[in-house]
């Protein structure tokens, strides 16, 4: 598992880091570019994303609250108040 001239637990050492963190980052980069069989970061961060969705209280992306250029906060969906 040696791409250049540093091992991945030379790496590891060179930045503070542990072996098995390295190591799971080059074998999700072979994944990623086709060398290696398993899940890529996108497949494996669809199912997360769909877990977030649909959380219990989540708010739709781009109907939460936003900052007006006051910033003040408002709904992004309808915003402000109603004539009345």
């Amino acid at each position: 598992m040696r791409r250049g001239d540093r091992s991945a637990g030379q790496v590891a050492r060179d930045f503070d880091l542990a072996g098995t963190a390295v190591r799971d980052r080059v074998r999700q980069a072979r994944v990623d570019a086709g060398e290696r069989e398993g899940l890529t970061s996108a497949e494996r961060e669809e199912p997360a994303a769909l877990r977030r969705e649909n959380r219990p209280g989540a708010v739709p992306e781009g109907r939460g609250t936003t900052l007006t250029s006051a910033g003040s906060r408002r709904r992004a969906a309808g915003g402000g108040r109603r004539a009345g």
